[in-house]
């Protein structure tokens, strides 16, 4: 099946029409502010009308500051007309070290605006390893020199009375980057990322190394620095689009394909929003020739701000409907893997969303990317940081694969420019997003039971692997303790994977309901709960005869765990969505701090598993179980983080 459609769409795909639509969406998105972001949307709703697309829109996002989805409040909408950073002072040694015009990226989006002939402040070099630096070097007035990265200092510098900030991370740190800015896009006072109206208004400057050297070496001589900043922005209350069209199926039920726009790159992420759009015309062309069946779920096509734009839609449009099957996220891909040392990678969903999607998204990869041709890939585990995690919350229940050549040595700078994009690579990478979604899209009955057999080989091979690994640990152990733990770690792990693999297995009924497919999905659950069995024989045998050769008596393989103080306790989700926490009572902070270990609930996988375990019916014993099973052991306590968000609301306890 793959095959043919992945030969179907490979004729039609233009890659060149792919690097044409990067190019003008890098063109807008580049400036970052708020009327570009605009001006972007409307280009990508009228490329998708220009291919053909049903009930195309722009849905429209408050940016105000304050409108809150979920728990994500969407930021302060932000203009900029231009923008300069010059050392004045010493005498002599006037330079200019940033401006907006020549590269948008120097300039920090929402950046508070000078008055119309500038601000002059003097310049202070701190080494910001931590707040109490801030606090006690009087930055009040003052212009903070770093060369930390502003996400982990501009907090600081915006509580302790700065006027402004400059940075020459990374390019202090990194080769490849000495000639680049960083593009910073996190604006806040405290946790976050999105300038909210809560926040302190602070102008940043981003500079490349040489120049930061050059700051360093006056400031070194002990003389005072003086700089002037001229920042002509404007931060208003105002909005965002949500561009999005649909390909019409035989049913309601939707295929979705996101890809983040209005951010700075050529590949994070103009290609992604590139190659949406080139997949919307392929299919759109394909299937009114003929050449492709109208097939049997309408896939939905969408982009708009990585998360802030996910989250309103998936809580207006999916949330309580649920009529999403599945989709494919795309962020970061179409570079030249040379220059990037990007290689192109397949995230698998999270345990919680154990999907058929992972064996498809894997499949698909066998079909589109040849490795001994020049195309690489990886299948990796799950990874957060962009939208495939909103819209995996078992709130929105929609599995989500993502694409990606993340990380990629040019990420959030100035050299994320169109000289990176490689075109094969875009075509590569755009056939196989489209052969995805249209064989997702397109599934019958024969193609769910391909892919619940497929499933279950998938996931035999996981509890088969692991098993493997379990047994030649054994040889390590002397001890029958050992032996008996290992016995017991061993066989809950087993048991755990083979239990993901079943819900895995079962998502198929997704796409259909017929008795044929029930019936062929117990069969392969049957399957794989033999082979379940047979690893668990050879695992007990195999301690057993290293207990002998020991010669001690083992515990039975029932792994038992002293009980904690709340681990009996149901949480129930009162928000759906990922949460933010950004909008936390400053007196909670330092307890936000304590429970998350200095983590952000956006991107942990520890805090973002445990909350999406939470489904009303598991307690906390049992969640964080499951959270351990899945990434290992980790610092956060997650029962005194659900009892602190039971504090502030976000969950209330099941009576029992």
């Amino acid at each position: 099946m793959l095959s043919w459609i992945q030969k179907t769409v490979a004729a039609e795909f233009s890659a060149e029409r792919a690097r044409e639509l990067t190019a003008a969406i890098h063109g807008y998105d580049r400036w970052s502010s708020f009327s570009q972001y605009h001006r972007c949307g409307n280009y990508c709703a009228t490329r998708m009308r220009e291919a053909g697309l049903e009930d195309v829109e722009l849905m429209e996002v408050p940016a105000d500051g304050a409108t809150r989805f979920g728990d994500w409040t969407m930021p302060l909408a932000w203009d900029v007309e231009d923008a300069s950073l010059q050392v004045i002072e010493p005498a002599g040694a006037a330079r200019i070290l940033a401006h907006y015009r020549e590269e948008p990226a120097c300039l920090a989006i929402w950046s508070a605006p000078t008055p119309p002939e500038g601000l002059v402040a003097e310049v202070v070099l701190l080494a910001g390893h931590n707040e109490e630096e801030y606090a006690q070097t009087d930055v009040k007035g003052r212009i903070v020199f770093t060369h930390q990265s502003h996400g982990q200092v501009r907090g600081w510098a915006a509580r302790h009375g700065a006027v402004g900030f400059i940075t020459d991370y990374p390019a202090c740190e990194q080769d490849a980057l000495a000639d680049s800015v960083c593009w910073m896009n996190s604006w806040v006072d405290y946790h976050g990322w999105g300038y909210l109206k809560s926040d302190t208004p602070l102008w940043g400057f981003s500079l490349t190394r040489e120049k930061g050297q050059y700051l360093e070496r006056l400031l070194a001589k002990g003389s005072r620095v003086m700089a002037r900043a001229v920042v002509k922005s404007c931060l208003y209350e105002g909005s965002f689009t949500v561009p999005t069209g649909i390909l019409r199926g035989a049913s309601d039920q939707e295929v979705l394909v996101y890809a983040h726009a209005y951010e700075y790159g050529a590949e994070d992420n103009a290609s992604g929003c590139a190659t949406v759009l080139e997949a919307a015309r392929v299919l759109k062309r394909l299937v009114e020739k003929g050449v492709l069946p109208r097939p049997a779920r309408t896939i939905r096509f969408m982009m708009s701000w990585e998360c802030y734009g996910s989250i309103p839609w998936a809580v207006q449009r999916i949330y309580g409907r649920k009529n999403v099957v599945a989709g494919l996220c795309l962020d970061a891909f179409g570079g030249k893997s040379a220059l990037t040392g990007g290689v192109i990678r397949v995230m698998m969903n999270s345990h919680c969303q154990a999907s058929y999607t992972d064996y498809l998204a894997a499949a698909a990869a066998a079909a589109c990317f040849q490795p001994e041709e020049g195309t690489p890939y990886e299948l990796c585990p799950w990874s957060g940081g962009t939208d495939h995690t909103i819209f995996q919350d078992p709130a929105f229940d929609v599995p989500m694969p993502w694409l990606s050549e993340h990380p990629s040595r040019f990420h959030h700078t100035s050299l994320d420019e169109m000289d990176k994009i490689d075109v094969e690579r875009l075509r590569l990478e755009g056939i196989y997003a489209t052969t995805y979604l249209y064989a997702l899209a397109a599934a019958g009955e024969a193609e769910s039971a391909w892919l619940a057999r497929g499933t279950r080989e998938l996931w035999q091979d996981k509890v088969a692997g692991e098993a493997q690994g379990i047994l030649a640990g054994l040889a390590a152990k002397d001890r029958c303790e050992e032996l008996s733990a290992a016995w017991q770690d061993g066989q809950e792990r087993l048991d755990y994977l083979a239990e993901r693999g079943l819900a895995a297995i079962r998502s198929v009924e997704r796409l259909g309901s017929t008795e044929k497919l029930r019936q062929n999905v117990e069969e392969q659950a049957g399957e794989l709960q033999r082979a379940l069995s047979y690893q668990l024989e050879g695992l007990h045998k195999a301690v057993k005869q290293r207990a002998q050769a020991c010669g001690g008596v083992l515990a039975g393989p029932e792994k038992r765990t002293p009980p904690r103080d709340g681990a009996d306790l149901v949480p129930r989700r009162l928000v759906p969505g990922l949460l933010t926490l950004c909008t936390i009572p400053l007196q909670e902070r330092a307890e936000f701090n304590r429970v998350t270990c200095g983590q952000s609930p956006m991107w942990s996988p520890a805090l973002t598993f445990g909350l999406f375990w939470a489904d009303g019916r598991r307690n906390l014993g049992e969640i964080e179980r499951l959270v351990r099973l899945e990434i290992g052991p980790t610092d956060i306590d997650l029962i005194a983080y659900f009892r602190f968000l039971q504090r502030l609301g976000y969950i209330a306890w099941v009576q029992s």
